[in-house]
């Protein structure tokens, strides 16, 4: 692979992720480490332009490139390179997935090597943040070693309950690039200790988050980094099958073009009848009501002809379904957005 386009590409979103991250990782102080970037691929690859780790001392601190051989020269030869000197000049690397990384998978990877301190970590992170909220794009290296990217729309999916089952989800959400909110009036209920890290939880009640995020049709009220309405997906699972009916009525209310592309209610066949039957006679029209998804879930054909979704009533089997139907529709999201 002799260079690299100038033209934009797809931000990786595990990428887009951990520059992101990169102040927690490399806060002031801490000693540099070598950030190494996919600038380019060609033919079967396991990762493409934009996938970024970060190594210290021989060791991954977070990310992928994808992993195998290719991942562990790469690891090996930026610790080298950061051991000689904390601050080596950028090199590009070009590798063959073949039998000499006894890897099979038959295309060229080109990787990009550099040194990253905490102020350079910030000064990235602030480049990504300004491509987001502009919709630019984002520009690292130059020369041979450019990379143009454009940022890709992450959804927030608002878990609204922290029970059992969102307790669950959210564990299967956290392997994803999305950010994940979990709202429960109940403090002893939303503990942070009980979800992953990176997981948003909020002790307050649902309306009044709702409130606050201006999602009620009124002002915002002051809240930090309030999730957006149009990117988010609402799943509805509390302790309470009148709340869960009072949620899913805030939210269908909105005008068409101010749905929320997701709204997902849990439960059973009667109690989802009987919300149905209920939003009706508060004025949810037929068309909000083509809005609310539920039951929630990877569907299946059953042997009456009726879907239903996969798994079965563990919690661990509910949320796994769950996350599922989540990608499937937010991939097509994605796509329509982009």
């Amino acid at each position: 692979m002799t260079g690299v386009s100038a033209a934009a590409v797809r931000m990786d979103p595990d990428g887009a992720q951990l520059v992101a991250s990169l102040p927690s990782l490399l806060p002031a102080g801490a000693p540099p480490a070598a950030l190494v970037t996919v600038v380019a691929a060609q033919g079967s690859a396991p990762r493409g332009p934009g996938a970024r780790m970060v190594v210290r001392g021989g060791k991954l601190l977070a990310g992928t490139i994808g992993g195998g051989h290719l991942e562990q020269l790469a690891t090996d030869e930026a610790s080298d390179l950061l051991a000689k000197s904390p601050n080596f000049q950028p090199v590009m690397r070009d590798w063959a997935l073949g039998p000499a990384l006894a890897q099979c998978c038959g295309g060229r990877v080109a990787v990009r090597l550099e040194p990253i301190s905490s102020a350079s970590a910030r000064t990235l992170t602030q480049a990504l943040n300004l491509a987001q909220s502009t919709d630019g794009l984002f520009q690292t290296g130059e020369g041979p070693h450019l990379l143009v990217e454009r940022p890709v729309l992450q959804p927030s999916v608002v878990i609204f309950g922290a029970g059992h089952v969102a307790r669950a989800l959210a564990h299967v959400l956290a392997v994803h690039p999305w950010r994940v909110v979990v709202v429960d009036e109940r403090p002893d209920w939303a503990d942070p200790g009980a979800f992953c890290v990176g997981t948003e939880v909020r002790a307050t009640a649902p309306l009044a988050a709702l409130q606050q995020w201006g999602w009620l049709g009124g002002d915002q009220q002051p809240t930090p980094s309030p999730p957006l309405l149009s990117q988010s997906f609402a799943v509805i699972m509390t302790h309470d099958h009148e709340l869960d009916r009072q949620i899913a009525w805030a939210l269908l209310r909105h005008e068409a073009d101010q749905h929320l592309p997701y709204v997902g209610v849990i439960g059973s066949k009667t109690k989802i009848a009987t919300l149905h039957r209920r939003l009706a006679g508060q004025g949810i029209t037929p068309a909000q009501l083509q809005h609310l998804t539920a039951p929630i879930g990877l569907l299946r054909p059953a042997a009456n002809g009726q879907p239903r979704p996969i798994g079965g009533k563990r919690p661990g089997e509910i949320a796994t379904s769950v996350a599922a139907d989540l990608m499937l529709r937010i991939a097509t999201w994605t796509e329509a957005a982009q």
